[in-house]
């Protein structure tokens, strides 16, 4: 091979004269295709010492090279998923260490659009851009090319000749233009059967599939599913905590998460807010520090009621002291609910009623106000 030249020459050279020799390099055959050898050979010297011949022994090790090949890809991609790597990105590196297993073979892979209809590449690293550009968002059919036929019909389409397969009729130019002779397009499946996308070889010669190509593009459609399937839930799930995120920070009621020591995990927007406090403040530290010094005890015993009855929703009316040391009555809701390990914590929902608390008060005032006039008055009769 043109690229493992050099390192046999050297080889050759230096290790096969002074001592032992291993190496592994690929090979060229004459109908083009590469294959990978281990060269294991030694020297033979005469007894002055002369090396006068090389004796080893090559072998045919390409079916372990490419299972480590393909073992090491799996181990990058799937390495991937744990970074903040896009989709895109992700199945472009999968196209691009699959074509170098195989030679001369250029993939690529299109998804879906939610419409369920057209076609849109996300990875094509090596095709020509005026094909990705040609192509790029048809809608697929029953005879629409080797991958909008595999998608339509949700099975592999195996075409060995455009420039003969009628499936390509409406395709053929733009494939010939572009030095494409062969496609073979395998449908990527979700877990539950749904056509997610395809997964496509292309040659610049016309050619069917070889076992070694048949199991490659088994293995990376099954890795493509999985790849497409962990980014769409991990995204489907960042769409789901935003919202969550903008409900709890924007919601016009003070919320807290309180561990059973009543330390406060966490506090939205609104509640700092209120309070007058940042979330460093809070978070961290026990959430007595925002109570009414009269109020802790009663609030730590109210605590401690909710975590021994976790079924039930707690309520009782608290008075809280914002930084500032402006005084407000709040409503507490509490409800018992569980972290992702599992571990209790409070989920504290805070209405302010300083107002309601203020005009009873008054009222209460005023009653006895009049209560005391009218004493006063039967008092003067």
């Amino acid at each position: 091979h043109p690229d493992d030249r050099d390192l046999v020459l050297e080889a050759a050279l230096t290790k096969q004269i002074q001592g032992t020799y291993d190496e592994e390099y690929r090979i060229v055959r004459p109908d083009g295709s590469v294959r990978w050898i281990e060269d294991r050979a030694f020297s033979v010297k005469d007894k002055t010492g002369r090396v006068y011949r090389i004796a080893g022994v090559a072998e045919d090790i390409t079916a372990r090279k490419r299972v480590e090949s393909l073992l090491a890809t799996e181990k990058a991609i799937l390495g991937m998923l744990l970074t903040e790597a896009s989709l895109a990105v992700i199945l472009d590196v999968l196209c691009r260490q699959i074509e170098e297993q195989a030679g001369g073979m250029k993939c690529s892979i299109l998804l879906l659009d939610a419409d369920s209809v057209h076609m849109r590449y996300v990875a094509a690293p090596s095709l020509p851009a005026s094909y990705v550009r040609d192509l790029d968002g048809f809608a697929i059919g029953p005879t629409v090319g080797s991958c909008g036929t595999a998608a339509y019909c949700g099975r592999q389409v195996i075409v060995s000749d455009i420039s003969t397969d009628p499936l390509w009729d409406g395709y053929r130019d733009v494939g010939l233009r572009n030095g494409i002779r062969a496609c073979w397009s395998t449908p990527i499946f979700s877990a539950g059967g749904k056509v997610l996308g395809t997964f496509a070889m292309f040659y610049g010669a016309p050619r069917s599939p070889s076992e070694f190509e048949a199991h490659l593009i088994e293995q990376v459609t099954h890795l493509a599913t999985i790849v497409i399937e962990c980014k769409r839930a991990d995204a489907a799930l960042r769409e789901s905590e935003e919202r969550f995120r903008a409900l709890y920070d924007d919601n016009p009621s003070m919320y807290f998460t309180v561990d059973a020591d009543g330390i406060v995990l966490s506090v939205n927007r609104f509640g700092t807010e209120q309070l007058g406090y940042c979330v460093d403040e809070l978070v961290g530290h026990s959430v007595l520090t925002v109570f009414h010094e009269e109020d802790r005890q009663k609030a730590v015993e109210c605590l401690h009621v909710a975590f021994q009855a976790p079924a039930q929703v707690h309520q009782w009316e608290l008075r809280k002291v914002r930084k500032d040391g402006c005084v407000l009555w709040v409503r507490e809701d509490v409800r018992i609910i569980q972290d992702s390990a599992g571990k209790p914590l409070a989920l504290v929902v805070c209405k302010d009623i300083t107002d309601r608390k203020q005009a009873a008060e008054e009222r209460e005032r005023l009653i006895v106000h009049l209560q005391e006039a009218m004493s006063q008055i039967k008092v003067l009769q």
